[in-house]
C-alpha cells in the first residue's frame, strides 16, 4: 500500500483514539416520554388517513434503553410525497442551538421492514424555510448512522443552515411501497471538528501530490506529509493556527514542484495572474499575432472578473491554495486570479510545434445567489471537435482532460454557450503528449509494483480510489510471451470480470454468432497484456467468404472497450467497474495500458443482399513489432429477415441542435437507427407568443430541417412534443405566475386555458398542413400535481384528434386515467415491475412507454433485459430514456459533472463513440425483434388454416411461453442481472431455433399451395 493512503487511514485511526467523546453532545435520546414532538400533519395530504404513528421503543437502543419507532402505512392516492415527517426538535428547545463549534451531526437508524428504506434529515436555521438534508439508505434489518458534515451544510449553496442557531430539526422518508417502521436513537452533536480539519488538509495534500509526475520528488512529499500528520498526532503542533501554518508551507512549497510547461495560460483581470506558477496572463485585452503567440482571434466581446477569496465557501483568504469541490487543489492556486465569460463566441489562440498534446479546460464560477442553479451549459470546440461542459453548481471547479493534435502550429479553442449561461474559462494548460506519457509513465510504476492502477483522465474527486490489479499471471501459457499478450475468451460484454482473473487463456476455436440476415453480427474476446507488451496495439479485420460471396473487410469494426469506475447513484458512496465506452483504433492503433487487460468487441454489418450460409474469416492481433496472432471468425447467416412491430417505440432524448454541422446530425441519426432505434424524437417547432387584448396569438414558423432528414431515411413517426415552455408563457404574461411542478396550487381563471387549447390547435394545423405525423402533446415536464396536470390536459384534448402525453409518476397517472393517450412513467423507485405490469394490463386505450434512465449507467445487461424480455413482460410499448447525448460535465468521463452521465454516445468529431449500455440496447430490440418475426409468422401459419399450420404455430407458442416464462419482471436487481447475462443468450438462441422452424413450415405450406 502507498504511503500516502497509510497516511490518510492513520489520521482518523490516531485522533480518533487519542479526542474524548466526552464532549460530544446528545440532543436527544428518546429516554422519557414526551421527549419529541408528534409528526406534523401535511396540508397537501387529502388521503384523510394517518400517514404515520411513532411509539418509544423498548427493544433496540444505541443509547440508553429505547429509541424512537415510526410505522408507516403504504403509500395511497393523494397522501403526501413525503410521507412520515417528525419534527424532532422545535422552537429552540434542545440542550444546544450553536452548532458550529462541532464537525458532524449523527443519528442512528434500524430499519424494520422487509425492503431498503431512505431517510433523509432536514436541518433547518430557519423554522418556515427549507434546510440542508442528508440521507441514508437501509438495507433491511440493518442499523445505519447518517452523520452530516456541519460545516458543509452551513456553506451549501441552495439549501443551507446557519449553524450557529438550529431551531428545527426533521425526519422524514419518501414514499413507501409497503408498511414500514424503522426506529432512530441517540440524535448528537460530535465534537469530531479537529480531526475533520486535519483529514480534510491531509485529503487536500494527498491529491496534491498524486499530480506530482516525478516519483523522487512525490516521494519526498509523501514523507513530509507524514511528519506533518506525526507531528499533530504527537502533540507538537497544534491544530489550529500552528497546524495552518506548516500546512500553506507544506502546499506552497508543492505547488512550486509540479510538473509544468511552456502552454499554461491563465484568464481573468489584467493584474490578477500568478506570476509564480509560470502562467501566461491572458485578459479580454490579449490579442493573437505572431509576435505575442497566443491571445483571442479578432476582438469578441468577451469580460473578465476577479475571483475573489471568500472563507464562506472553500477559498482560505490570503493562502496560496484554495479547495474546492471536482477539482485537484495543485491547480487551484491560478483560479484566484479570476476567469473571463461572455454570451457570444469567441477563439482562443496559441503558437505551439505540431504534434500531439494533452490540453486540460479548468472551469469555475463564484456565482451569485440570485443566478440559477446551473451556471454553465457551453462548448468548448479544440481544433474544431466540439465538446459539451456543465458547470451544475455555483462555486465550484471543475477539470476537463481532452487529447488535441496541432497540425498548423497552432491551438485553437473556440467557446460559445449552449443555452442562455456565459460560457467561461479560468485556464488551459497543455502538455506535449510524448512529455506527458513519459511523465506518466514514471507515475504509474510503482503503482504497478504494489498492483494499483490509476486511469489517465480518472475524476479528480475519485482520485482516492484504487483499482486493484490482476494477480500475478502464474498460469499464463509460455507461448503467447511471443505475442506481448495472452488471448482470452469472454462470453458477452458484461463479462468485465474475466478480464482481469480468465480461467485459462487462448482462444478455442473460432470467434462465431448466428445472425438473421438483417442484423448486426457481434463477437468479442480479450487480450491480457504481459510484461513485455508494447503500448501499441493493432487488429486488423479480413474478408468473410461464404455461399453468398464475400463480406468485405470494411464491414468489420473493431473496437476496444474502456472500464470506467462506476458509481449507482450520485452519492458516490460505491464504486464497481464496468465496461463503460467502446473507442475506435486511432490511426488503425490503439495505444494500450500495458498493465491493464481489456474486452475487444467485433461488429458485421452486413451488406445489403447477404445470403444465408456460414462465413468464415479471422483477426489479424499484433502488440508493435511483436508477432502476429491470428484469431478466426465464423458467422452463420440464417435464411430469415426479422422485423420489429410497428406498435413499438424506441429512441432516447436527442439535443441535435447544439454546435453540431449537417453531416455529424446526420451521422447521429444513421447511428440510432443501426441501433434499432425507429423514432428520432425532436423535430422542433418554433412558437411564438404574443399578447394582445388578454389573449395569446401564436405564430408558428417553418418545419425545421430535420424533418426532411428524417423523413428520408424513415424515422419520422409520432412523438411527444413539450409545450411547456408556452404554458409557463402564458402563466407569466397573462397572469404574472411563475409555477412549480411539484406542487401547483395556483388558481387560474378559465380563459388561461383557452389559451392552451388555442395553442394546440394552432399546432394541429400547421402539423396537418406540412403532412407531418401526430404528436402527443406534454403540457409540464414530470409534472406532479395532479390538479393542474387535469385542467391542462382537459385544455388539450378540447382539440379534436389532439392526443396527450403524460410522463409523470404511476400515482399521476392512475390519476389521469384514459383521458391519456401516451403515458410515460417514471416508475422507478415507485412502483415494483410486477404491479406496473398489472396496471399497463388493465389500460385498454393508453400506450404506455417508459423512460428508464439507469439502464443507461447499469451493469449492460440491464439494458438487454428492459429493451427485450424483461420490457416485453412488464408491458412497455416504448422505452425513452435521457438521453442520447446529453453528459454532465466532460465527455472524457462519466463522473465528472453533477450528476453520472446517462448516455448513449460520446462525441467524437465525425461520429459518435458508442457505449455499451447503448450496444445492449440494440441487442435488446433485437430480442424483441425475434419476438415479434415469430408472432407474425404464427399468425401467417394460423391463416393458413391446415392442421400441419396449427401444429407448427401451436408449438411455436408454446416454445415462447416457455421462454417469457423464465424471463423475470425486474431486471436492474443484481440477482436479475446475473440470471439475464446467462440466460439471455440462450433465449436468443431458442427463438431463432423457433424462427427457422416457423420460416420452414411457412415454406412447406406456401409450396403445397
Amino acid at each position: 500500500m502507498r504511503a500516502s493512503v497509510i497516511v490518510s487511514a492513520s489520521v482518523f485511526c490516531v485522533l480518533a483514539a487519542s479526542i474524548a467523546s466526552a464532549k460530544d453532545v446528545v440532543l436527544q435520546d428518546f429516554e422519557k416520554p414526551g421527549a419529541y414532538l408528534e409528526p406534523r400533519l401535511d396540508l397537501r395530504d387529502k388521503s384523510g388517513k394517518p400517514v404515520m404513528a411513532s411509539t418509544l421503543n423498548p427493544h433496540w437502543a444505541t443509547s440508553g434503553r429505547r429509541s424512537l419507532q415510526m410505522s408507516f402505512r403504504k403509500y395511497e392516492v393523494n397522501q403526501s410525497q413525503y410521507p412520515g415527517t417528525i419534527m424532532l426538535l422545535d422552537k429552540g428547545d434542545f440542550a444546544v442551538s450553536d452548532w458550529s463549534k462541532y464537525g458532524q451531526f449523527a443519528l442512528d437508524i434500524r430499519n424494520e421492514c422487509p425492503e431498503t428504506i431512505k431517510v433523509t434529515v432536514e436541518i433547518r436555521s430557519d423554522p418556515n424555510r427549507n434546510g440542508y438534508c442528508e440521507w441514508v439508505f437501509i438495507k433491511p434489518n440493518q442499523i445505519e448512522t447518517l452523520k452530516v458534515n456541519i460545516q458543509n451544510a452551513w456553506k451549501k449553496s441552495q439549501y443551507n443552515a446557519d449553524m450557529s442557531g438550529i431551531k428545527k430539526i426533521i425526519v422524514y422518508s419518501t414514499r413507501p411501497d409497503g408498511n414500514w417502521k424503522y426506529s432512530i436513537d441517540n440524535m448528537r452533536l460530535l465534537d469530531n471538528l479537529k480531526e475533520l480539519h486535519l483529514s480534510s488538509k491531509v485529503a487536500q495534500a494527498t491529491t496534491a501530490i498524486e499530480y506530482l509526475h516525478d516519483a523522487s520528488v512525490r516521494g519526498q512529499f509523501e514523507g513530509r506529509l507524514k511528519e506533518l500528520v506525526d507531528g499533530v498526532n504527537k502533540g507538537r503542533i497544534n491544530v489550529g493556527e500552528q497546524l495552518d501554518t506548516a500546512f500553506e508551507k507544506l502546499m506552497s512549497e508543492l505547488m512550486s514542484a509540479r510538473y509544468t510547461s511552456e502552454w499554461f495560460f491563465n484568464f481573468g483581470p489584467d493584474g490578477q495572474a500568478s506570476k509564480a506558477a509560470g502562467w501566461k496572463q491572458v485578459t479580454p485585452a490579449s490579442r493573437f499575432s505572431d509576435e505575442s503567440g497566443f491571445g483571442w482571434v479578432g476582438s469578441p466581446e468577451v469580460s473578465a472578473k476577479a475571483v475573489e477569496a471568500h472563507a464562506g465557501w472553500g477559498f482560505n483568504k490570503d493562502k496560496p491554495y484554495v479547495t474546492a469541490k471536482q477539482a485537484p487543489s495543485i491547480w487551484l492556486n491560478e483560479q484566484q486570479a479570476g476567469c473571463i465569460s461572455s454570451l457570444k463566441p469567441a477563439e482562443f489562440r496559441a503558437k505551439m510545434p505540431n504534434g500531439e498534446y494533452r490540453v486540460m479546460l479548468i472551469t469555475g464560477y463564484p456565482g451569485e445567489e440570485l443566478e440559477r442553479f446551473c451556471p454553465v451549459d457551453m462548448t468548448a470546440a479544440i481544433q474544431g471537435q466540439p465538446h459539451r461542459i456543465t458547470l451544475a453548481e455555483r462555486k465550484i471547479f471543475k477539470t476537463h482532460i481532452f487529447d488535441a493534435t496541432v497540425a498548423d502550429g497552432t491551438l485553437t479553442v473556440a467557446f460559445s454557450r449552449n443555452i442562455g449561461h456565459p460560457w467561461i474559462i479560468n485556464a488551459i494548460a497543455a502538455w506535449p503528449v510524448e512529455a506527458h506519457d513519459r511523465a506518466w509513465s514514471e507515475f504509474v510504476a510503482p503503482l504497478r509494483d504494489n498492483i494499483r492502477i490509476m486511469g489517465e483522465q480518472e475524476r479528480a474527486e475519485l482520485l482516492d480510489d484504487r483499482r486493484e490489479k490482476p494477480q500475478p499471471r502464474t498460469n499464463v501459457p509460455a507461448e503467447h510471451k511471443e505475442y506481448g499478450f495472452a488471448p482470452f475468451a469472454v462470453k458477452d460484454l458484461c463479462d468485465y470480470p474475466s478480464a482481469y482473473t480468465p480461467s485459462s487463456y487462448g482462444i478455442n476455436g473460432p470467434l462465431a454468432c448466428r445472425v438473421a440476415r438483417n442484423e448486426i453480427a457481434a463477437v468479442r474476446f480479450g487480450l491480457l497484456p504481459l510484461a513485455n507488451a508494447p503500448f501499441h496495439l493493432k487488429v486488423v479485420a479480413g474478408e468473410l467468404k461464404g455461399p453468398g460471396g464475400t463480406i468485405p473487410a470494411s464491414a468489420v469494426r473493431v473496437r476496444m472497450i474502456e472500464n470506467t469506475p462506476w458509481a449507482p447513484d450520485i452519492t458516490r458512496r460505491v464504486l464497481v467497474e464496468l465496461p463503460r465506452a467502446m473507442h475506435d483504433a486511432y490511426e488503425g492503433a490503439w495505444q494500450w495500458r500495458p498493465w491493464q487487460a481489456t474486452v475487444m468487441h467485433v461488429a458485421v454489418k452486413l451488406p445489403d443482399g447477404t445470403r444465408a450460409g456460414l462465413y468464415e474469416g479471422s483477426l489479424q492481433v499484433t502488440a508493435g513489432e511483436m508477432k502476429t496472432l491470428t484469431i478466426p471468425v465464423k458467422i452463420e447467416v440464417l435464411p430469415v429477415d426479422i422485423h420489429l412491430d410497428p406498435s413499438y417505440t424506441y429512441g432516447a432524448y436527442w439535443y441535435w441542435y447544439v454546435e453540431k454541422s449537417e453531416a455529424r446530425v446526420i451521422s447521429e441519426i444513421e447511428n440510432m437507427r443501426d441501433h434499432g432505434f425507429n423514432m428520432v424524437p425532436t423535430w422542433r417547432v418554433s412558437i411564438k407568443g404574443a399578447v394582445k387584448d388578454g389573449r395569446i396569438e401564436w405564430t408558428i414558423g417553418q418545419p425545421d430541417k430535420i424533418v426532411g432528414m428524417l423523413r428520408e431515411r424513415g424515422l419520422l413517426r409520432p412523438i411527444p412534443m413539450a409545450i411547456e415552455t408556452h404554458v409557463r408563457f402564458a402563466m407569466k404574461e397573462l397572469h404574472n405566475v411563475v409555477p412549480q411542478k411539484c406542487p401547483v396550487d395556483v388558481p387560474l381563471p378559465p380563459e388561461f386555458y383557452d389559451n392552451i387549447t388555442s395553442l394546440v390547435a394552432k399546432i394541429e394545423e400547421w402539423r396537418k398542413a406540412n403532412d407531418l405525423p401526430e404528436v402527443y402533446y406534454y403540457t409540464m415536464d414530470e409534472i406532479c400535481d395532479y390538479r393542474l396536470a387535469k385542467k391542462l390536459g382537459d385544455a388539450v384534448k378540447k382539440v379534436p384528434g389532439a392526443k396527450l402525453f403524460s410522463n409523470s409518476n404511476s400515482i399521476i397517472q392512475d390519476q389521469l386515467g384514459d383521458m391519456v393517450d401516451l403515458a410515460c412513467y417514471a416508475y422507478e423507485g415507485y412502483t415494483k415491475e410486477q404491479d406496473l405490469a398489472k396496471k399497463i394490463a388493465a389500460r385498454k386505450n393508453t400506450i404506455v412507454w417508459t423512460y428508464p434512465n439507469s439502464v443507461l449507467n447499469s451493469p449492460p445487461t440491464a439494458a438487454r433485459l428492459l429493451y427485450g424480455f424483461s420490457g416485453r413482460k412488464i408491458g412497455f410499448k416504448g422505452l425513452w430514456p435521457w438521453a442520447y447525448n446529453s453528459w454532465s460535465g466532460s465527455p472524457n468521463s462519466p463522473y465528472d459533472g453533477y450528476y453520472a452521465d446517462f448516455v448513449c454516445v460520446y462525441p467524437e468529431l465525425d461520429a459518435p463513440i458508442d457505449t455499451c449500455n447503448y450496444e445492449e440496447i440494440r441487442r435488446g430490440i433485437d430480442d424483441g425483434r425475434y419476438l415479434d418475426t415469430a408472432a407474425a409468422m404464427i399468425n401467417r401459419l394460423d391463416a393458413k388454416g391446415t392442421p400441419q399450420a396449427k401444429a407448427a404455430a401451436d408449438e411455436a407458442r408454446r416454445g415462447i411461453q416457455m421462454i417469457m416464462n423464465e424471463v423475470t419482471f425486474t431486471y436492474l436487481d443484481e440477482e436479475s442481472m446475473k440470471a439475464g447475462q446467462e440466460k439471455c443468450p440462450q433465449w436468443r438462441t431458442r427463438l431463432q431455433d423457433i424462427v427457422l422452424k416457423l420460416n420452414d413450415a411457412l415454406q412447406l405450406e406456401n409450396s403445397n399451395e
